[in-house]
């Protein structure tokens, strides 16, 4: 009966960490934090779940955000994922207000980790929503690791939905860059930028074309490195040798082109691509 019993246990143990990780952003932008989780975990499996319909998340009062991000982790546990990482910086900044009985991975905390390892004191600029840098998640996180560093920090309103929607517009998509820097750049010089904003590492080309001198952070690296530690402290790993898959939830009302465009050119692997409303 014992040896049953501990047969049972490792036939459950084997089928959850064969569960999904879970995505959510607001739109594509989580595509790059996507494919740097495939990188590091290709025999994990993953369920994205992106809300182009209601992006920017940025725009909306948080009592909105919190809203629409929940119902965005309500939809990945009934897919049962073994956790879900917040791939969008503006719900990351509302992390203790959303509802979850599975754990929550913040890309701010990695993008102020990613941030000290290029900067130990000074300044670094950073580009994000009106919303995430009205919360002042980025300042409050970093003040828990570093006396040292600071952010100086620019809300662009219209960004990300450029590259959510009008990415081939590029005189509006360099129009748009520039708002969103030069205001830090009137305020100090900087070295270092980091995107906060997950939609931005997608025009990082087009960024670093027209700022040369400055270099660029994206945390999903460094979320990639927490989450790596998550899973092998919790005995999460995926004890299967096949390649994970992928499916990818877009909400929004059309069938998108730019979404798959980009999936294209960041090549990613998926098993499945939804338009749902």
């Amino acid at each position: 009966m014992k040896k049953i019993f501990t047969l049972i246990k490792v036939f459950l143990w084997v089928v959850m960490d064969n569960r999904a990780i879970g995505l959510i952003d607001s739109g594509v932008g989580g595509f790059t934090v996507l494919k740097e989780l495939q990188n590091y975990f290709p025999n994990e499996n993953f369920i994205y779940f992106g809300d182009s319909k209601n992006m920017p998340y940025g725009e909306k009062s948080n009592e909105d955000i919190i809203k629409l991000v929940n119902n965005g982790i309500e939809f990945l546990i009934q897919k049962e994922v073994k956790f879900i990482i917040l791939a969008c910086n503006t719900a990351s900044s509302l992390i203790d207000k959303l509802s979850s009985s599975v754990k929550l991975f913040s890309i701010i905390e990695a993008g102020c980790l990613a941030s000290l390892d290029f900067e130990k004191q000074g300044k670094i600029g950073l580009i994000a929503t009106r919303a995430t840098v009205n919360n002042k998640t980025y300042e409050e996180q970093l003040e828990k690791i570093s006396s040292d560093l600071s952010f100086v920090s620019y809300g662009t309103q219209d960004l990300a939905r450029v590259i959510n929607n009008q990415l081939d517009e590029i005189n509006l998509l360099k129009k748009n860059i520039h708002q969103a820097i030069d205001p830090i750049l009137k305020q100090t010089p900087v070295k270092h930028l980091l995107l906060g904003c997950t939609h931005f590492p997608i025009v990082s080309e087009t960024i670093r074309e027209l700022y040369p001198e400055i270099h660029l952070i994206d945390p999903a690296q460094k979320e990639s490195q927490l989450v790596q530690k998550f899973i092998i402290e919790n005995d999460l790993e995926n004890t299967s040798n096949r390649e994970g898959k992928t499916i990818i939830y877009l909400r929004q009302d059309h069938d998108d082109l730019i979404s798959k465009r980009l999936l294209k050119e960041l090549n990613i692997n998926f098993e499945s691509l939804n338009f749902i409303n």
